[in-house]
């Protein structure tokens, strides 16, 4: 599967969609899915996470191994792969990094880890796009993978408009 396309929507259009995050997972809490942004909850060195910075293009792919996920993002991006193959509704083991957006810890650095990965369809509730949410953990600081320890952990959730 690949989905791809270039969201033209200013960040004061943007609306909140009607997904499933927002709240306590089984991983702990998760954060809240907004159409063409990627939230970022969690902590990190012991400063609180809570923030988020638009995304203007996706790209998700599970042709071949290893499989990835990317949002290129104003002030920071998010990359993230695993294999085997995730059904809809499902996750799996993950690993990858997100460049921390403005305003957040560690505002511009490279943040990498392992968790999971997962996303939703939001086809059948009339909005369409999908929902990706991950987790990481066993974290370090970059500017390549791994880095520098770093204490915490990080969720985050990014919805895709629909076409």
């Amino acid at each position: 599967m690949i989905a791809r396309r270039v969201s033209t929507m200013a960040l004061l259009a943007l609306t909140f969609g009607a997904a499933g995050c927002g709240s306590d997972g089984p991983d702990g809490p998760q954060a809240p899915c907004v159409t063409g942004e990627l939230s970022l909850l969690g902590e990190l060195d012991g400063q609180h996470v809570d923030g988020s910075t638009a995304f203007a293009d996706w790209s998700f792919q599970q042709l071949t191994p290893p499989h990835s996920l990317d949002l290129p993002a104003a002030g920071g991006v998010l990359h993230l792969e695993w294999s085997p193959l995730i059904q809809v509704g499902g996750s799996g083991a993950a690993s990858g990094w997100v460049v921390m957006p403005a305003a957040a810890p560690h505002a511009g650095e490279t943040i990498c880890g392992a968790g999971t990965v997962g996303y939703r369809d939001l086809g059948s509730n009339g909005t369409g796009g999908s929902d990706y949410f991950f987790t990481l953990a066993n974290l370090s600081m970059g500017p390549t993978c791994p880095g520098t320890s770093l204490a915490g952990s990080l969720a985050g959730c990014a919805q895709t408009p629909g076409f």
